[in-house]
């Protein structure tokens, strides 16, 4: 997958999704099973929680869980709730766009189409196809 943010937001909540009902996993424990830092996970959190995708419980016992039906989360929700192009890892709005070139607008173009494709590839698919059909113990 080519970008690195919505591949672990991906994994981070297959994890959530394969937690037992009603308990949380703190980020703590999540960040070295997915082999990233705490901090780059709490930002990618911050905006799966401004998503609504995700809850979090603090105190003893904390952590996050899921917040919304694997079955029914599409992953172009989770893209969209990290303001992220899937391709390009750019986020929205994406900055001043450089002076228009010949080149550039070729380049911008052919992205935008790439984007327009990865997205539809996308659409149809949802949090619960990406989980093993037998949980892992």
């Amino acid at each position: 997958m080519p970008n690195r943010q919505l591949e672990v937001a991906l994994q981070s909540l297959c994890e959530l999704a394969q937690t037992p009902c009603g308990e949380s996993l703190p980020l703590s424990v999540l960040a070295p099973r997915l082999g990233v830092s705490l901090s780059y996970l709490e930002a990618l959190f911050m905006g799966l929680r401004a998503g609504r995708l995700v809850e979090s419980q603090r105190g003893p016992g904390g952590g996050y869980r899921l917040a919304v039906d694997p079955a029914e989360l599409r992953l172009t929700e989770v893209a969209q709730a990290l303001g992220l192009h899937t391709l390009t890892g750019q986020r929205e709005p994406r900055d001043e766009p450089p002076v228009p070139t010949v080149e550039h607008t070729a380049t911008e173009r052919l992205w935008d189409a790439l984007e327009r494709h990865a997205l539809q590839a996308l659409a149809p698919t949802c949090l619960a196809d990406l989980m093993p059909v037998h949980p892992v113990p």
